[in-house]
């Protein structure tokens, strides 16, 4: 059995060259013969650019080249959040702009990346962003509206294609396992009518001198109903008698 990613299989060269065709969606190939010592199978990857459009997820695409799907490189910075020496923890934040919306020729869309490729590194490690030898480049626009939520997480996505007024800029595109922080499911950028300008996430209703790490003021206003008074699946409010000292 030779597993293989679905789309990225178009032949499979066993034993002395001889092709064996392959379907365009098979997850695996079974090759079933007689074998001998010395028989080899070459398995053939094109390293097609290829979209794919996810119409449930706010009609988004993800970028893949072969059998590889590439997300946006975003600078990293490491922050000590608690551990032991021995056993530090560590949150990863962004050090560079990562709400972007790719540019993308409709007509030809390979056309609108281009591949870089680069040494392989030394330390046979090319899952890293200085370690990774392919690149792809790509142009995007970032979307002021695209911001993080409440949580530090990366706000929801909204409907492609969307609207920018931002100016367009030259970015990279990494393989995603070379990624610690991935956006790999990108808006598309376009200035057609029926282009959307993405609403910012609206403003905390309130404020509070404390909150427990539990709750969250947003739930003064979040139109959600708990079913009971001990529901624990949606965020709740409640008052604390609490004292600065």
């Amino acid at each position: 059995m030779v597993r293989t990613r679905a789309g990225t299989c178009r032949h499979c060269l066993a034993n002395q060259g001889t092709r064996r065709p392959l379907a365009q969606y098979d997850h695996a190939l079974r090759v079933e013969r007689q074998w001998s010592d010395g028989d080899t199978v070459c398995l053939s990857l094109p390293m097609d650019i290829r979209l794919r459009r996810w119409e449930k997820n706010q009609n988004s695409v993800s970028v893949d080249r072969g059998p590889l799907t590439y997300s946006l490189k975003i600078g990293e910075k490491y922050v000590r959040e608690g551990g032991t020496e021995a056993w530090p923890a560590w949150e990863i934040h962004p050090e560079t702009p990562w709400n972007y919306g790719l540019v993308i020729d409709e007509r030809n869309p390979a056309a609108s990346f281009e591949v870089v490729t680069r040494e392989w590194p030394p330390d046979n490690m090319p899952f890293t962003h200085q370690g990774t030898p392919i690149e792809l480049r790509a142009r995007g626009k970032r979307i002021p509206e695209w911001k993080l939520d409440r949580l530090g997480l990366v706000g929801n996505l909204q409907p492609s294609p969307a609207r920018s007024d931002e100016p367009e800029e030259t970015i990279t595109l990494i393989p995603m396992g070379a990624a610690r922080l991935r956006v790999a499911s990108f808006p598309v950028i376009g200035d057609a009518p029926e282009a959307v300008r993405w609403q910012e996430p609206p403003a905390e209703p309130a404020s509070a001198s404390h909150c427990w790490e539990g709750d969250v003021v947003t739930a003064l206003d979040d139109k959600l109903e708990p079913k009971s008074s001990s529901d624990g699946s949606i965020p709740r409010f409640t008052w604390w008698d609490h004292k600065v000292e």
